[in-house]
């Protein structure tokens, strides 16, 4: 996964396509398992496809929490 570079906007667009999930197993990695609701990117057109988008607007110890339970999530899911 990847931070695509945030210009002056509190959304950030997260490259998710190394996971090799397809749109539902994405999204429930990120609900269901991170519990981090995000959108997805392909609601957005078909660019979007395998990105999440994520609201950045908030606490600093809210957004560290997370993005703790993404990684710890991500980690799970491809064994490391």
């Amino acid at each position: 996964m990847k931070l695509i570079p945030i210009e002056g906007t509190y959304l950030a667009w997260v490259d998710c396509r190394d996971l090799g999930l397809g749109g539902d197993a994405l999204k429930s990695l990120m609900m269901d398992d991170a519990r981090v609701y995000l959108d997805s990117g392909h609601i957005f057109g078909p660019e979007g496809e395998g990105f999440v988008r994520m609201n950045v607007a908030c606490r600093r110890q809210t957004l560290e929490q997370a993005l703790a339970r993404i990684e710890r999530a991500v980690n799970d899911q491809i064994g490391g």
